[in-house]
């Protein structure tokens, strides 16, 4: 679980485009001390302003309590009953202007940033939140959209490859109706497909007694497998 938020966080926080307008965005709001609260599957912190410090980063326990007890629990209820995505403007524990601007995606909360220190007197700052708000939804939007391009990749290639190597089986299959032809063709394209070293093709024979190796390809410094001509059936 834990490797699927960090793939997202580092999907999200480490593409060019977010660092580079955080950048700006976080100049350009007097630098606020910006954390970046995931929901699922497991609630995660991730410190997004390195630079600057606040109760969440410091050493005073009961100040970081307080401060992760009210991103828990008081931002995460407010994200959680909100009908959309618009910036909340509320007080820290320590009576310091914050901002909230939930992470919605399909009509559903995946979590929040927090900007903490914000001088919300300043017109330009707030005005500067609503740009950062559309910023943040774009990328948001893009970054859970990259994952579920890449979910449906993973669900289909191995499918589409399944397909594809049945469909070539059978057209090296029904090529020729000799078996001397068919076997040196399946076993170069068994050996193909599992990207193996040696392969070997092993019939039956006429008294069902003993498997007989028919072909091989390929080399493999095992002489115990490459040695086996038969293999007595059990």
């Amino acid at each position: 679980m834990a490797k699927n938020v960090n793939r997202f966080r580092d999907r999200f926080l480490k593409n060019k485009v977010w660092i580079n307008g955080y950048k700006s965005f976080h100049y350009l709001m007097q630098k606020p001390v910006g954390h970046l609260y995931l929901f699922e599957p497991e609630s995660h912190l991730f410190r997004l302003s390195k630079k600057k410090s606040c109760a969440l980063c410091t050493n005073s326990q009961e100040d970081r309590i307080k401060c992760e007890r009210f991103v828990q629990e008081t931002c995460t209820a407010i994200v959680k009953e909100a009908i959309n995505d618009n910036p909340r403007i509320l007080e820290c524990p320590h009576h310091v202007q914050s901002c909230i601007l939930p992470l919605i995606y399909k009509k559903k909360a995946h979590g929040f940033i927090i900007l903490c220190g914000l001088p919300i007197r300043q017109k330009h700052v707030l005005q500067t939140i609503s740009c950062f708000h559309y910023f943040v939804k774009a990328q948001i939007e893009n970054a859970y959209r990259e994952e579920e391009i890449e979910a449906i990749y993973e669900n289909l290639h191995p499918r589409a490859l399944a397909m594809s190597t049945m469909h070539t089986v059978h057209r090296i299959i029904s090529s020729s109706l000799h078996i001397d032809d068919l076997l040196p063709r399946l076993a170069r394209f068994t050996s193909q497909v599992l990207k193996a070293d040696y392969s070997a093709i092993y019939l039956l024979d006429e008294k069902k007694k003993f498997l007989v190796k028919r072909f091989e390809t390929g080399s493999v410094k095992n002489a115990a497998i490459t040695g086996q001509k038969r293999i007595q059936v059990s």
